[in-house]
């Protein structure tokens, strides 16, 4: 055999051995799967911003990413830790209860959110009234992303984590509607999403049908059982989530539809670097809820995590303007925010980290006071620091908010291995 095929065929069996490993190990295989998914999402949704920013006006994107971010702080609301639960108490012989309980319990709390949140628009204590006009496409947006979150966090409770790619897959169709409802302006936009999260809906619930899942209304042991760990989940993914959310709420009060835009442009961007975190945190609280394990071990992989999260903001930090210059030169000034922003990721790795053991451990009150400290923090240094330094204050919010809250517990924890 000669030098390069022996070559080739050392590349291809290490190949091989990766994909054998990834598929044994539990916790590689859903990190692996959450990281596939979450960065189809991110570049789905890089394009979705792109095809947006050059098909339609500056002011209906703005508009249209406040109803999106309205119709996602609603469903984030109304979980109330549900879809943790799902994943820690799974039981395969109660899995109808479980899923028909969830979604019950979910969405027709979303549906009330939504009308009050509405009225509340329609009579001005939002600032200018930005819903009122869109509430029942705005209520349809939210029942079907309520009954398309339920289900996939119960294909990743199912140990089905495949499902959950494949359903966001069926999501990225949202691309082509945005480029088919283009003369519907701000509309177009936001249907484009209700229309794919439909479709979503559609397969999700024939797959979970075909799973043998029945419809039932007697979900209240599941319910009960899982409370204290659903509502100390919920209130600390809450703080942790939610000025996601926020954050251009705030931005569209203070500076109008325009920034509103750049920064969600921006923040979209950025987040990419903030996926290898997030899912390593996820994929750690799942696996070990299934394994029962006490602790997880993610010092082998902590040092390739920073140099790739380093990586990322080199790249956007040298070539970000080319990069985000794409989308035209309304958006150009965007590079420095989106650096910013990312540069928080490095703390966030370890945020997750702590977060993971916390959830594992059950350690739900320490988890609260961690993520609660988190959400104030970055949501009063927003403010001022934005109110000081316009939007760029926004990323060094991120970055204060998350280094502020994680080396204390850093240190602690560093002592509290020397001290044993």
């Amino acid at each position: 055999m000669s030098q390069p095929d022996s070559q080739h065929k050392s590349i291809m069996m290490r190949i091989i051995s990766f994909f054998n490993i990834v598929s044994q190990d539990r916790l590689s295989k859903n990190a692996f799967v959450l990281l596939t998914t979450w960065c189809m999402n991110a570049a789905v949704g890089f394009i979705f911003i792109f095809i947006a920013a050059r098909l339609y006006s500056i002011n209906a994107v703005g508009v249209a990413m406040l109803l999106i971010a309205y119709a996602n702080i609603v469903v984030l609301f109304s979980r109330f830790g549900i879809e943790q639960s799902m994943i820690r108490y799974y039981n395969e012989n109660e899995k109808n209860a479980i899923f028909c309980s969830s979604v019950l319990a979910t969405t027709i709390p979303a549906i009330g959110a939504c009308v009050v949140l509405s009225i509340i628009s329609y009579l001005g204590f939002l600032g200018q009234d930005a819903l009122s006009a869109y509430t029942i496409v705005l209520i349809i947006a939210v029942i079907l992303l309520s009954v398309s979150e339920v289900s996939g966090f119960f294909f990743l409770a199912n140990d089905k984590s495949y499902l959950y790619l494949i359903q966001s897959v069926v999501i990225a169709t949202r691309l082509i509607f945005l480029i088919i409802f283009v003369s519907f302006g701000i509309l177009g936009i936001f249907s484009a999403l209700v229309v794919a999260m439909g479709l979503s809906v559609l397969f999700s619930l024939l797959v979970i049908r075909h799973m043998g899942v029945k419809f039932v209304l007697d979900g209240r042991k599941f319910l009960t059982e899982s409370l204290h760990f659903s509502l100390g989940n919920y209130i600390s993914d809450f703080f942790l989530t939610a000025p996601i959310y926020i954050i251009p709420i705030i931005v569209f009060s203070l500076f109008g539809e325009n920034e509103t835009a750049i920064y969600s442009v921006g923040y979209a961007i950025a987040s990419i670097a903030f996926l290898i975190p997030t899912a390593l945190g996820y994929a750690s609280f799942i696996s070990g809820c299934k394994e029962n394990t006490g602790n997880i071990s993610v010092k082998k992989i902590l040092i390739p995590t920073l140099i790739l999260i380093v990586g990322i903001i080199l790249v956007f930090f040298i070539w970000g303007v080319d990069i985000i210059g794409i989308l035209g030169p309304a958006y150009a000034g965007t590079a420095r925010l989106v650096v910013t922003i990312m540069g928080a990721s490095v703390f966030a790795l370890f945020f997750q980290v702590f977060s993971a053991e916390f959830k594992i451990r059950r350690q739900i009150k320490r988890l609260i006071l961690f993520n609660g400290a988190f959400f104030l923090v970055l949501i009063s240094l927003s403010y001022l620091f934005m109110m000081k330094y316009g939007l760029l204050g926004a990323g060094y919010a991120w970055i204060a908010a998350y280094a502020i809250c994680v080396l204390p517990v850093g240190i602690y924890t560093l002592m509290k291995i020397k001290g044993t």
